[in-house]
C-alpha cells in the first residue's frame, strides 16, 4: 500500500490561443493550444541548510515546512523549522493502535476552520479515514491535534481510497478516485475523476470526469498511470488545476459549472499525442509538482526527458511554468538550482524548492 500511495501521489491572455472541438474521445473537455511562449525570468535561490533528513511533498507554513512521505518511519508528518534547519515536531504517529495510522496523505490545502485556525484535510490511506489536521494547535503543542477523523462513508462504493482530498466548506469534500479495472469487464479501466461528497452521506453529490473509461486495446495496453496528474485547488475553492505527469497539458475544472478545459503547451499535441506514441508504458515525465495562489498556477516542468530508470522522487528540474486561471501561459521561471518539489508562500511571495542531494531547501523571491 505504501507503493500505491507514493506512485499515485507522485504522480494556462497575454497570448492568442486557438480553441477547437476535441476529436480525441478519451478527453471530455475542450483543448486549447497555446500559441506563444513568454520570455523566461531568472530567479536566484537562497540556500537554507537542513540538518535532518527530508523527502517528499513539502507544504510551507510561515517559518515551518511540513513533509509527508511513506519513507517516514515513525510519523507521517515531519515538521522542520526553516530558521534552524531542525525538526520542530513530528505528527500522526504510525501504527495500528489507537489514534495511529499507517500512512497519511499530505495535506494539499490549508484553510481556516470555524475558529479561524489553519487546518489541512488529509486521508489515512490504509484505514480509509478522512481527517482534518489542525495546523495551528499542532504547532503550538507539538502534538497531533485533529479537528475531526472519521471512516469514509463512501469507501464501499470505490475500489481505491482517495489520494487527493480538498475541503469545499459546509461539510463538503472533494476527493480524487484513481483509475482501476472495472469489475464488469476485466479489460476496461475507469479513469481518474473527482467526486464531491458530504461528510454525512455515502452518495456523491457530483462527479467531475475529465476522461472516458477506456479499454486496454484502445491505447495498446497503456500504462495505467498515464492519465494521472499533480493537482491543486484555488484558494476560493471554485476551480481545480491538474498538471498531467506524462502529457504536455494542464487541465482546469470549474467546480461550479463543471466545465473542463485542457491547455496544451506550444508545439505539442497534449492528450492527442497518445495516438502517436509506440510504447505507452515508457513515457517521459513532463510535469511533476504543482502549487497555486489566487492568481496563478505554478508547475515544475521538464524540458528534457529524464532518464527512464531514475527514481521519481529524485527527478529534478529548474523550470517552472506559470499560468493564470484562464489557462494563459504568462511566465516561465528559470531557477538557479534544480529542485525536486516546491511549495509557495503566497503572502510573502516566496517559492521554496527542495534539493535532497544538497541537503538544502532553496528560497526564491517571486
Amino acid at each position: 500500500m505504501k507503493s500505491v500511495f507514493y506512485n499515485l501521489l507522485f504522480v494556462f491572455l497575454l497570448f492568442s490561443c486557438n480553441t477547437y472541438k476535441n476529436n480525441y474521445s478519451l478527453f471530455k473537455g475542450n483543448l486549447v493550444h497555446i500559441k506563444n511562449t513568454p520570455k523566461s525570468k531568472n530567479l536566484l535561490g537562497e540556500r537554507i541548510k537542513i540538518h535532518v533528513p527530508f523527502w517528499g511533498i513539502p507544504k510551507v507554513y510561515d517559518s515551518l515546512m511540513f513533509f509527508a512521505h511513506p519513507r517516514n518511519k515513525e510519523f507521517s508528518y515531519y515538521c522542520i523549522n526553516l530558521n534552524t534547519g531542525k525538526i520542530h515536531a513530528k505528527y500522526l504517529k504510525k501504527g495500528r493502535g489507537p489514534n495511529e495510522y499507517l500512512n497519511a496523505t499530505p495535506f494539499f490545502q490549508i484553510v481556516k476552520n470555524s475558529k479561524g485556525e489553519s487546518v489541512g484535510p488529509f486521508m489515512a490511506i490504509n484505514e480509509r479515514n478522512y481527517g482534518i489536521f489542525n495546523i495551528d494547535k499542532s504547532i503550538e503543542t507539538k502534538q497531533t491535534v485533529l479537528d475531526t477523523i472519521f471512516k469514509e462513508k463512501w469507501d464501499n462504493n470505490y475500489l481505491l481510497p482517495f489520494t487527493y482530498t480538498f475541503s469545499l466548506g459546509n461539510n463538503a469534500i472533494l476527493g480524487r478516485n484513481e483509475p482501476a479495472k472495472l469489475f464488469v469487464n476485466e479489460e476496461k479501466y475507469s479513469s481518474p475523476k473527482y467526486l464531491k461528497f458530504s461528510t454525512n452521506s455515502d452518495i456523491p453529490e457530483r462527479e467531475y470526469e475529465l476522461f472516458d473509461s477506456y479499454y486496454n486495446e484502445h491505447l495498446e495496453e497503456m500504462n495505467n498511470s498515464i492519465l494521472l496528474s499533480t493537482d491543486a485547488i484555488h484558494p476560493d475553492r471554485k476551480k481545480l488545476a491538474l498538471a498531467m505527469y506524462y502529457v504536455n497539458q494542464i487541465n482546469i475544472v470549474d467546480l461550479e459549472s463543471g466545465k473542463v478545459q485542457g491547455f496544451v503547451m506550444p508545439g505539442f499535441l497534449g492528450i492527442q499525442a497518445l495516438d502517436q506514441i509506440d510504447d505507452k508504458k515508457k513515457l517521459p515525465l513532463i510535469n511533476k509538482c504543482i502549487s497555486v495562489d489566487e492568481n496563478y498556477i505554478y508547475v515544475l516542468y521538464f524540458t528534457e526527458n529524464p532518464e527512464s530508470n531514475s527514481n521519481f522522487e529524485n527527478l529534478s528540474s529548474n523550470t517552472i511554468n506559470v499560468f493564470d486561471w484562464k489557462g494563459n501561459f504568462v511566465r516561465c521561471l528559470k531557477l538557479s538550482k534544480n529542485i525536486e518539489f516546491f511549495t509557495l508562500d503566497s503572502k510573502k511571495k516566496l517559492l521554496y524548492g527542495t534539493n535532497t542531494a544538497d541537503e538544502a531547501i532553496y528560497r526564491f523571491k517571486l
